[in-house]
């Protein structure tokens, strides 16, 4: 157990959104001498904090280990993709099938491919229905995400959209001290793309297009922004 000199250092080594975090969701745990200590650290800091917020919904959740969750993709787009993915299956399949029995070769073969896409929209839209995306989910010392590539790739939005719907995305695991930034990609063509920097295990920087800007908008993206803010990655931007 440290002593009363040791939290003493302990704090006033912690970053003032970990101080803050103490404070609202774990100071009614706290010892009377803790708390006390906690209270002269955020006096000396000039950090006010309104701990009416601590009875709230949010810092319940919080507070029951809420920190490590999954987000993800929006239900409104993800019914809108089955929709329409399986619209399309439907038309493709059913309209065209029959080609496949034509006595000419080139007519199956021109037919064929059709034929195919509709088998794989389909497959797309059955896929997302059973099993919905995670797009990041956030652990105790790292954060898991779906990306599209790097800032400087050119792969086809298709493709990458057929990968995060039938859930075989790639996915990077970063540490939280290895994040650098979290942003909006910057530029009118930009799609409101949202880009992680950050530092591979050899220390190089590199930039990757996110999906973080498949999840829910006015729910997920703030309460992540909170998860991420207490994990001490502070340049956040979207």
């Amino acid at each position: 157990m440290l002593s009363l000199d040791e939290i003493k250092n302990n704090y006033a080594k912690f970053s003032d959104s970990k101080l803050e975090m103490i404070a609202r969701h774990k100071s009614s745990s706290l010892s009377p001498e803790v708390n006390e200590i906690l209270q002269e650290e955020l006096k000396k800091r000039n950090i006010t904090l309104d701990f009416e917020m601590t009875n709230s919904e949010e810092a319940i959740e919080l507070e029951d280990s809420a920190l490590e969750r999954k987000f993800y993709i929006e239900q409104s787009t993800r019914f809108l993709y089955i929709l329409i993915f399986g619209f399309l299956s439907f038309i493709l399949i059913f309209l065209f099938y029959e080609h496949l029995f034509h006595k000419k070769i080139l007519r199956k073969l021109i037919f064929l491919p059709i034929i195919l896409l509709g088998i794989q929209l389909g497959y797309l839209a059955i896929r997302q229905l059973f099993s919905r995306t995670v797009i990041a989910e956030t652990q105790a010392t790292s954060l898991i995400l779906g990306i599209d590539g790097s800032i400087t790739s050119r792969k086809r939005a298709f493709s990458n959209l057929f990968r995060m719907l039938s859930n075989s995305s790639l996915k990077i695991n970063i540490p939280y001290d290895q994040i650098i930034s979290i942003h909006k990609q910057k530029g009118m063509l930009s799609n409101n793309a949202i880009l992680i920097k950050h530092k591979d295990s050899s220390g190089q920087i590199i930039e990757s297009i996110t999906q973080l800007k498949l999840i829910n908008a006015a729910t997920d993206l703030p309460k992540l922004k909170q998860i991420l803010k207490i994990k001490e990655v502070n340049e956040l931007d979207f």
